[in-house]
């Protein structure tokens, strides 16, 4: 496993085919990612597709999709609309179904970016598996900056709506599969630590920030991990 934690100076940044001995690599290897509520994964997941020329999907959308609610999926959580969808989740079958979803258009697309939380620990292939991790302020400032100006929660109630969402998800992923979201983390081969890297987002969405400071260091370590995957034996 690969840890990346705040500030870490790798190698100057390359493009993955320049990292590749010049090679255009083969769409084989699924990247996934994985974190808590408002560490960024969306962000980071969708600029490394963008940036590899890989498709992206993530679990949000799909879940918008089965309970039948056309909104954003990155703004669904700072509306009345996630009362809705919390209700239609009571029993689990919905997140049942989402999750084989998520599998199957995963199987069907090879070399896919996905932004799913329990993915990582459900395929059973070969994979890039990626945990975002932020400190809880961090997170507390990117959920406050999802919301209009005018609509804001206070600090206190940001802090809990967060605390409330990985509760529930922590307790749902073990009820049904048995790993504990907060803590089984031996299946990821790269962890990206993003605390701090939001400070300023009172000015620049966390898009933005991501995309100038974080984003970088992410490129290069995931082409480096995806050439050393190329090298070795496949995942069983």
């Amino acid at each position: 496993m690969t840890k990346l934690a705040s500030g870490t100076t790798l190698c100057p940044i390359m493009s993955l085919t320049q990292q590749i001995n010049g090679q255009t690599p083969e769409f084989e290897t699924p990247i996934l990612f994985s974190g808590l509520t408002a560490s960024g994964k969306s962000n980071y997941s969708s600029l490394i597709a963008e940036s590899l020329g890989r498709p992206w999907f993530d679990a949000t959308s799909q879940l918008l999709k089965l309970v039948g609610v056309e909104t954003d999926a990155q703004s669904v959580w700072s509306t009345e609309l996630a009362d809705d969808i919390h209700e239609a989740r009571q029993g689990d079958q919905i997140d049942r179904e989402l999750d084989q979803l998520i599998l199957a258009k995963l199987d069907a697309t090879p070399g896919a970016v996905v932004d799913a939380w329990a993915t990582p620990w459900l395929w059973d292939g070969d994979a890039l598996r990626v945990f975002v991790h932020a400190d809880e302020e961090t997170r507390v400032r990117r959920c406050l900056a999802s919301y209009p100006p005018d609509a804001q929660p206070t600090i206190k109630d940001a802090r809990q709506l967060i605390r409330d969402k990985d509760s529930y998800t922590r307790d749902l992923f073990l009820r049904l599969y048995d790993f504990d979201l907060f803590r089984d983390h031996s299946e990821f081969d790269i962890t990206l630590d993003t605390s701090g890297f939001y400070e300023d987002s009172d000015t620049k969405t966390g898009k933005q920030i991501a995309q100038e400071r974080v984003f970088p260091i992410a490129h290069s370590l995931i082409s480096l991990a995806l050439k050393s995957k190329q090298t070795s034996e496949p995942r069983t």
